[in-house]
């Protein structure tokens, strides 16, 4: 009975023993992966301090108004396609216009169409090119007399086409536009006639006529008003300057 008790005791004693040694062989293992699997801390993106730089990615848009789609105008100058009149404009595109006039001038009353295409820009000022038919109601007769030398000339209604270039000016909701331009007689030809039976006329006289009759130079100013609601939308841009 005596030598088992030894026995045991000796046989827990080297358990003991082997169990210690390999607990302390280990240890070192454990503490050279404990860095390795320790979670990180400070692997997080530091915080923007104000002032600094500011991330354009995440940037709110900005609130632009853009001005009514349809417009009214009122144009004066010489030859202008509407001469002194009014038009209406609606724009389908905002490189794109359309529009409807009617006016008077000195070669008779008008009414036409017209086209009108804008040149991108990030200002206020845009540049156009456009073209209008239009037609001139006139059948009138004008009498000169120059150095005693007299002239009786008729003006035909005619049809016109005009073609012209400006600047767009855009104000929030009006705009003013400055054009210049020419306008060629399409029908009939010739448009002004001189009379028989009055005088025999000159070409100086046939000149003022010409003048003041349809078709040539155009310069020309319209103000454009703003029909109905802006709308305000989200852009990418800034506002107009």
């Amino acid at each position: 009975m005596l030598r088992s008790s030894c026995r045991l005791t000796t046989t827990l004693t080297l358990l003991v023993a082997v169990t210690s040694t390999g607990w302390a062989q280990t240890r070192p293992l454990v503490d050279t992966l404990q860095p390795a699997i320790r979670p990180q801390l400070n692997t997080l993106p530091l915080v923007r301090q104000p002032g600094g730089p500011a991330n354009t990615s995440l940037a709110s848009p900005f609130v632009r108004e853009r001005p009514s789609r349809l417009t009214g105008g009122l144009s004066l100058g010489w030859g202008a396609p509407y001469a002194v009149g009014a038009e209406l404009a609606y724009r389908w595109r905002p490189a794109v216009d359309s529009n409807v006039g009617v006016g008077v001038g000195a070669s008779g009353a008008k009414i036409g169409a017209g086209v009108r295409g804008y040149l991108p820009s990030r200002t206020r000022n845009q540049v156009f090119v456009g073209t209008n038919v239009v037609y001139s109601y006139a059948d009138t007769e004008v009498e000169l007399e120059v150095n005693g030398i007299k002239g009786r000339y008729r003006m035909h209604s005619s049809m016109l086409w005009h073609l012209r270039a400006g600047l767009h000016h855009q104000f929030r909701r009006h705009a003013l536009q400055v054009a210049l331009g020419y306008g060629t007689v399409l029908v009939p030809r010739p448009v002004i006639e001189l009379v028989p039976g009055y005088g025999p006329g000159s070409a100086t006289m046939r000149k003022i006529v010409e003048i003041v009759g349809p078709g040539g130079p155009e310069v020309s100013l319209t103000f454009l008003v703003g029909l109905g609601r802006s709308k305000v939308v989200l852009s990418s841009q800034p506002p107009l300057d």
